[in-house]
């Protein structure tokens, strides 16, 4: 009987085993997969785009229905223009969230991004029949308006969201560009005011305030807030390249010489620092430098058009 009682034992500890081992490994993979996906997260949120990308690879890997983590390599796939890839991704996220409205407007961005732009505007629109309230539907819609030229519709998507959000940072920073485009200074200055009362310790705040008043050739507010991004985000690579130009603007061509080396030893495939720096060259009189400068840029960046039209108009 004692044998007995020792089989059934036997028998019963390999059965809890087999169906304990695989449990673990389950959560232990569960567990790896939440980790991935919080390292994915962090470079997202630095515009790490490729390398946040590759996390979530892993973590729909590990987990198929993992229905955020698809979202979220769409949106990486279309910050890096991989418009295709980002539609596919998607279609993953909307299998397990059909009627969620946030995959719906990335939706949209994707198909805009794609040329569907009857597609993009129906998905939008749909969204806004059943959330009226969706501040991401309107800016969707603006992103059309301008697509096709319409500033005035776009402001209108802009202003609808604002309403709604009266502290939202993209719409006033959005209106602030669309009145300056328009020639509304006045009004894309009291846009940018209201944006620094609410994120004046954000990079990008400045940074569009900077475009603002290079817009209205005011180079000395514009040079101020380049300043003040580039301080606040040390590797904001489109505040340096702006900062230069405004500097370019106001005929310090040396230090837009000195500020595009320092881009172009962070960056070398920087398109916009060779250029800048041999137009800098040229006005100083330095003529063979441009010329070295240029070439040089070409065969790092060759289908530079604008910096091929610059050397072949230097060299005759």
């Amino acid at each position: 009987m004692k044998m007995m009682n020792k089989k059934i034992t036997k028998v019963l500890c390999s059965l809890i085993l087999a169906s304990v081992l695989p449990a673990a490994a389950f959560a232990a993979e569960s567990k790896n997969a939440i980790k991935l996906y919080n390292q994915a997260v962090e470079l997202q949120n630095d515009e790490n785009w490729y390398e946040a990308s590759q996390y979530y690879v892993e973590v729909v890997d590990i987990n198929p229905a993992f229905s955020d983590a698809w979202f979220r390599l769409s949106e990486c796939s279309y910050h890096l223009g991989e418009f295709d890839l980002a539609y596919q991704y998607l279609g993953n996220a909307e299998k397990y969230e059909k009627n969620n409205s946030k995959i719906q407007n990335l939706k949209g961005m994707i198909l805009l991004a794609l040329g569907q732009i009857e597609d993009a505007r129906s998905i939008l629109n749909g969204i806004l029949k059943s959330y009226p309230n969706d501040i991401d539907a309107h800016f969707g819609l603006a992103e059309i308006e301008l697509y096709e030229g319409k500033f005035s519709g776009a402001e209108n998507q802009y202003t609808e969201a604002l309403k709604r959000q009266n502290s939202n940072r993209r719409a006033l920073l959005s209106l602030a560009l669309v009145c300056a485009e328009t020639g509304r200074f006045n009004q894309a200055e009291k846009y940018l005011r209201q944006a620094m009362q609410f994120y004046s310790g954000e990079a990008e705040v400045h940074y569009l305030a900077a475009i603002v008043y290079m817009m209205q050739a005011d180079y000395k507010s514009a040079e101020k807030h380049a300043r003040i991004a580039v301080e606040l985000k040390g590797n904001y690579e489109d505040a340096y390249e702006l900062l230069a130009s405004i500097l370019y603007f106001q005929n310090r061509y040396s230090e837009v010489i000195d500020l595009c080396d320092f881009l172009i030893g962070k960056n070398r495939k920087n398109s916009s620092a060779w250029y800048l720096r041999g137009v800098a060259e040229q006005k100083l009189g330095r003529n063979d430098d441009a010329i070295e400068t240029w070439s040089t840029g070409l065969e790092i960046q060759p289908q530079d058009e604008l910096m091929r039209m610059m050397l072949e108009l230097t060299v005759k």
